[in-house]
């Protein structure tokens, strides 16, 4: 359910930067096809958050949804855990929490000075 409310979230950010080319990553196959799948997901727990995401994705011209193994995703799933957990925040995006940096770069992600 966290991997499905990051898409969310993610999609939510995309959105209000008005970007319009988009893509997603993600390391759980059940999210990725439950999203990218016909009609409705055979998770009823992620089945909302799941209708939300396809509303917003119509929001984005471009974008692509696409599954990733975890060892090249360790930034977003450390995001999802710490979300979760309630300790993420908008303020993330400027100036990402120096906990993060090792996960940024191994990832090949920027991650900003400090």
């Amino acid at each position: 359910m966290a991997e499905a409310y990051a898409v969310k979230k993610g999609l939510e950010i995309a959105i209000k930067r008005k970007l319009a080319k988009v893509v997603l990553e993600t390391d759980c196959k059940e999210v990725q096809a439950a999203i990218s799948g016909p009609g409705i997901s055979k998770n009823w727990r992620i089945e909302p958050i799941v209708r939300d995401i396809r509303a917003l994705l119509d929001q984005i011209p471009e974008h692509k949804l696409v599954w990733i193994r975890r060892s090249g995703n360790v930034a977003a799933h450390w995001a999802a855990s710490e979300a979760v957990m309630g300790m993420c925040h908008l303020g993330w995006l400027r100036l990402p929490p120096s906990s993060s940096a090792f996960i940024l770069d191994k990832d090949g992600l920027p991650a900003l000075p400090l």
